[in-house]
C-alpha cells in the first residue's frame, strides 16, 4: 500500500505497527477491523496532508464500486479506537466535500526486522566465547581432525540405510496404490461438472440454497438482465434447475435500482432474499405493506418476497426511518427470520455508534445485542 509500509508509526500514546498489522495503546493491542487499520495507516503515512475521499477508495477497494458510507464508517470507527471527537478532533480531521486529514505528530521508527538484526548483531559481538582462547591451537586442530573422518563416515552411513528401507517400502506399494489411484482419479474426474455463470467478471458475494438449486450473487456486468441499467452493483438469483437468472434489486417496474446493492442470502426454497442497498427506489407491488420513502442515503437491508414481489425495508420501522446503517444481513432456512448488524440507537441512553445485532422477524422486529435483553420496535 506505500513504499513506508513496513514501518513503526508513533503519535501520542498510540504506536502503528505496520508489519505486524496491529494498532498498539500504551503497548497493548486496539480491537480494529483491517480495513478500518488500512484506513488509519493511509492517512498517517499522509500527515498533514489532506487524503482525498476518491484516493481512499482506489488504495482500500481497488478494482470495487464502493459508496462513500464505507469510508464514513471506517473513519467513525477510528475515531472510536482513538477517543478522538469530531467536533474537535486531535488525530483525524473532517475536511468538508473532500476527505480527511491527520492532524497528530507522527514519528517514523525504523523497521522492525533492521531493529532486530542490529540486536542480534550487538549480542553475537557481545557474547564470543573464552574458553576456546585458552586451549592451545595444536590441540583444537588435532581433535578436529580425528572429529572429522567419523562424522563424515557416519552420515553416509545413515545415508544409505534410509535409501535403502525407502526403495524397499516404495517398491511393495507402488503396486496396490497404482491401481486404487487411477480408479479414484477416474471417479472423481467424471463426477465434476463446472459450468460458467458469469462471463463479464466482477460477479462476487455468493450465496447458495442449502439443496444447491439457487445461486444467489452480486455483480455490476449489464449483460444479465434485459433492464439492467445502473452500470452498479446489483443482486441476482440464478436457478440451477430452470437456468435463468432474476435481478432482485429491482424497482416495481422491473429496472435496476439507482444505487448499488450486495451482501446477498437466501432461503432454503429460495423465495426470500435478503440483501442490502443504497438505493432509494427499490419499489414494491400493490398489495405490499406500504414504507416510509428511504432518504437516509445510507446502506439499508431489505427482505424480498419472491413469490409476491414485495420488497421490504426491515432497517427501520413502518413509521420510522433509521438514520444509521444497517449491513450484513442473514436469513433462515425458512425465511421467517432475518439477522442483521446496525448503529441504530436502541434508546435515548444509547448514544454510542457501535454496531449492535437485529433480529427481524416477520411483522415483527427484535433488537438482541449481547448480555441485553431484547427489546421490540415499539419501546425504541
Amino acid at each position: 500500500m506505500s513504499s513506508l509500509s513496513n514501518h513503526l508509526y508513533r503519535f501520542a500514546d498510540f504506536t502503528i505497527d505496520s508489519p505486524q498489522r496491529v494498532l498498539l495503546r500504551a503497548g497493548k493491542p486496539v480491537a480494529i477491523t483491517p480495513k478500518a487499520f488500512d484506513t488509519l495507516l493511509i492517512l498517517v503515512e499522509s500527515v498533514g496532508r489532506i487524503v482525498e475521499k476518491e484516493e481512499l477508495k482506489k488504495k482500500l477497494w481497488p478494482d470495487t464500486f464502493v459508496a462513500e458510507a464505507n469510508i464514513a464508517f471506517n473513519i467513525q470507527q477510528l475515531r472510536k479506537a482513538l477517543g478522538d471527537d469530531a467536533r474537535n478532533p486531535r488525530y483525524i480531521e473532517t475536511v468538508a466535500r473532500r476527505g480527511y486529514r491527520f492532524m497528530a505528530e507522527v514519528e517514523v521508527v525504523a523497521p522492525a526486522r533492521e531493529l532486530s538484526l542490529v540486536d542480534q548483531t550487538d549480542n553475537e559481538n557481545s557474547e564470543q566465547p573464552l574458553n576456546d582462547a585458552r586451549i592451545p591451537a595444536t590441540i583444537q586442530k588435532r581433535g578436529f581432525d580425528i572429529f572429522l573422518p567419523f562424522a563424515v563416515g557416519t552420515v553416509i552411513l545413515l545415508a544409505g540405510a534410509s535409501l535403502l528401507i525407502w526403495k524397499v517400502s516404495k517398491t511393495s506399494t507402488s503396486t496396490a496404490s497404482v491401481g486404487m489411484t487411477a480408479a479414484s482419479t477416474s471417479a472423481a474426474t467424471s463426477r465434476l461438472k463446472l459450468e460458467q455463470l458469469t462471463a463479464t467478471g466482477q460477479s462476487y458475494h455468493v450465496a447458495i440454497s442449502p439443496d444447491g438449486r439457487y445461486v444467489v450473487f452480486v455483480s455490476k456486468s449489464s449483460s444479465l438482465a434485459p433492464r439492467d441499467r445502473n452500470d452498479d452493483s446489483d443482486v441476482f438469483v440464478y436457478d440451477v434447475a430452470t437456468r435463468s437468472i432474476t435481478l432482485v434489486s429491482a424497482t416495481s417496474a422491473g429496472d435496476t435500482a439507482n444505487a448499488w446493492s450486495s451482501r446477498p442470502a437466501i432461503s432454503a426454497d429460495g423465495r426470500y432474499v435478503v440483501f442490502q442497498s443504497v438505493a432509494s427506489n427499490l419499489g414494491t407491488r400493490r398489495g405490499c405493506p406500504p414504507r416510509v420513502p428511504d432518504k437516509n442515503l445510507l446502506p439499508d437491508v431489505y427482505l424480498l418476497d419472491r413469490t409476491t414481489g414485495c420488497v421490504t425495508r426491515i432497517s427501520g420501522s413502518p413509521a420510522q426511518e433509521w438514520w444509521t446503517p444497517s449491513v450484513a444481513p442473514a436469513i433462515s432456512g425458512s425465511g421467517n427470520i432475518v439477522v442483521f448488524s446496525s448503529s441504530h440507537p436502541i434508546s435515548r441512553d444509547d448514544v454510542t455508534t457501535d454496531f449492535d445485532l437485529f433480529v427481524y422477524v416477520r411483522n415483527e422486529s427484535r433488537r438482541a445485542p449481547p448480555g441485553r435483553t431484547s427489546v421490540s420496535a415499539s419501546d425504541r
